[in-house]
């Protein structure tokens, strides 16, 4: 992917996320700005768990004849 493909897709993810935060804040309760915080807190690390483990799993027991992955999909991914 080309840079300039990458720079527009993080603006409109960073607007869609402050506009969704800001839709959120103005429906919460009054004194739950804690909960809620702490609530996306946790939901980010849980889903970047999730994916880690599931990327480690298809690094370590996958395969290259998986049909719903395809081929090369299991190529290390090194830098360098």
């Amino acid at each position: 992917m080309k840079f300039e493909l990458v720079a527009p897709r993080i603006a409109f993810g960073t607007a869609l996320l402050g506009v969704t935060a800001l839709l959120t804040a103005r429906r919460m309760p009054e004194g739950s700005f804690g909960l809620v915080l702490a609530s996306g807190l946790a939901g980010m690390c849980l889903s970047d768990f999730i994916s880690g483990f599931v990327h480690w799993a298809a690094d370590s027991y996958g395969s290259n004849t998986e049909i719903v992955r395809g081929s090369g999909s299991t190529q290390t991914h090194t830098i360098g």
